[in-house]
């Protein structure tokens, strides 16, 4: 794993040679997007080592302005939309199946084309909850943790 030591002031990183660079691609950034991480310091850790660490690593993330290309914001963009867009899928497909099956009774059986709606709707819900998982991180793939008041990026081969 190649790794990245930067500093952190306050939300924005400080590069060592000061000259910015896409933490995607190492392109020139266009500008910043606010990124979440866990903090992968504490991992390994016992309970009062944890304490003794900073108030940000307590909480479990890290956050940043993360520098990115033209190319990659957008791509951090349409994560955010994606999810956003499953999630309505997600509630319509529900509304539907409940609006399709109507009030319950115990005398009146199910069949299978009142239920459908409510089976089709895990199709927005489980790319959702990928993309969920992945927009909070900007579409950056890397570890983050906390070395004093540095950053260190991992970055996978």
């Amino acid at each position: 794993m190649r790794e990245l030591r930067l500093e952190l002031q306050g939300r924005r990183l400080v590069f060592p040679d000061g000259k910015a660079v896409c933490l995607a691609c190492g392109a020139e950034p266009v500008g910043t997007r606010q990124v979440w991480f866990e903090d992968m310091s504490g991992v390994g850790l016992d309970r009062t080592s944890q304490m003794m660490g900073s108030v940000q690593a307590l909480a479990g993330r890290i956050t940043f302005d993360a520098p990115l290309c033209r190319a990659h914001r957008s791509k951090a963009r349409m994560l955010s939309l994606g999810t956003a867009l499953c999630g309505l899928a997600f509630i319509g497909m529900i509304a539907l199946g409940m609006w399709i099956v109507g009030p319950t009774s115990a005398r009146k059986p199910k069949t299978f084309w009142q239920q459908w709606p409510l089976a089709l709707s895990l199709i927005p819900a489980l790319p959702g909850y990928f993309l969920w998982q992945k927009k909070d991180r900007g579409g950056l793939r890397c570890e983050v943790r906390r070395d004093g008041e540095n950053l260190v990026l991992s970055f996978p081969e």
